[in-house]
């Protein structure tokens, strides 16, 4: 079976017949309307795998980059009707964000199963009804990996129960998330996939009983598994008390701070960490959304003719400025990330690059400040007159 190259993620395409036709006959033919890099994923596709009835939702997860345009491909349609979640506009109102906090009246009595799952990495989500009844439930992923397709999956990764770490996308593509997944749906065994210290133990428990009488059997006891997640909660909680290693303040390479009358605080990435990086676009998505996700800030941004870039919180749309206590942990939290999704980042060769123009700058000033530099020697014009 074909394995793609997600770095250290496993991903594996299933061979399994396409179960398109399926889905698209009880939900109103939902893959059609598909974003090229979202995933159908959860009890819909296992109980499929399995051979069981379908009698819960369509999930589709989608990065945050497609998320409106598959929101309004479901409510532009005449077949879906959107019955939970921030108000979605027809495609024609361009500027969808005026509308976000706007909730729709929900028409169905059907509970919302996301209700608590502070474990996956979700942003928003809405619901669709069609006609028949069938429900759709649009998940935007708050990963931003550089890769679409990445960002979706991993909603799928963090996934309670093994057997769900299985996604669709819409040209049929089967792909296992999880290692044993497909076999799990096959054998239609409850698995816990990972005890987050961020599941809740009340809606784990709700969610076995639940798969149970679906015709699901448990790989351990309901009893076990609270008692392995409350183990799993005790630990996090002791590690996070007890840091090995406490963070410092200092800029990581490739990042510099300078303060200015009009901007305030100025974030400045080299061209040497976007060189790195691969991508002058990630590296200021990136920033942007460590700013707002940090301290609620919204940033301008600037390429300056060093191609680097510069960022600064804009005053029409904060109430605060960004202070230098709060661009040092944009940086550091911002090249962490890069680290942690891009194995081929060379650090030592940023500094190397830093040290060398370091060197240049010194060389100018010292030309500048009527030092002259020959090959073997050094030589001052100095104007003492002893």
């Amino acid at each position: 079976m074909p394995e793609y190259d997600k770095g250290d993620k496993y991903l594996k395409e299933i061979h399994h017949v396409s179960i398109l036709e399926s889905i698209d006959e009880i939900f109103d033919s939902a893959s059609s309307l598909m974003t090229p890099n979202a995933v159908m994923y959860g009890s819909t596709i296992n109980s499929m795998i399995a051979g069981l009835p379908i009698v819960g939702d369509l999930d589709i997860a989608v990065s945050n980059q497609e998320y409106m345009t598959l929101c309004q491909n479901f409510s532009t349609s005449v077949k879906w009707l959107q019955v939970d979640g921030s108000k979605i506009p027809e495609r024609d109102h361009s500027n969808w964000r005026t509308n976000k906090g706007e909730l729709s009246i929900s028409s169905s009595s059907i509970p919302n199963p996301y209700a608590g799952a502070r474990h996956l990495p979700i942003s928003n989500l809405v619901a669709f009804e069609a006609v028949n009844n069938a429900r759709v439930q649009l998940v935007e992923s708050r990963a931003m990996t550089g890769d679409l397709l990445e960002d979706a999956l991993a909603v799928v990764r963090k996934v309670d129960f093994a057997c769900c770490g299985v996604a669709v996308d819409r040209y049929g593509r089967m792909l296992e998330t999880i290692p044993r997944a497909y076999e799990d749906c096959c054998e239609r065994i409850i698995r816990i996939h990972e005890y987050q210290a961020r599941l809740d133990p009340m809606r784990l428990k709700a969610r076995m009983i639940k798969y149970t009488k679906r015709g699901w059997g448990l790989a351990v006891s309901i009893d076990q598994a609270l008692e392995n997640l409350k183990q799993a909660k005790a630990e996090a909680a002791k590690s996070k008390s007890n840091p090995k290693k406490k963070r410092g303040n200092k800029l990581p390479p490739g990042y510099s701070l300078r303060q200015t009358v009009g901007k305030g605080t100025v974030i400045v990435t080299n061209k040497h960490l976007i060189r790195e990086v691969g991508s002058r676009t990630h590296v200021r998505d990136i920033l942007k959304h460590f700013a707002k996700t940090k301290f609620g800030l919204h940033l301008d941004t600037k390429l300056a003719d060093d191609n680097a870039f510069e960022f600064w919180a804009n005053k029409k749309s904060n109430s605060k400025r960004m202070d230098e206590t709060m661009a040092r942990v944009i940086a550091i939290d911002s090249f962490e990330y890069f680290l942690r999704n891009n194995k081929n980042i060379d650090v030592g060769r940023i500094k190397q690059y830093e040290k060398k123009e370091a060197v240049a700058k010194l060389y100018s000033g010292a030309k500048s400040s009527g030092y002259g530099y020959s090959v073997g020697h050094y030589t001052s014009t100095s104007t003492s007159s002893s």
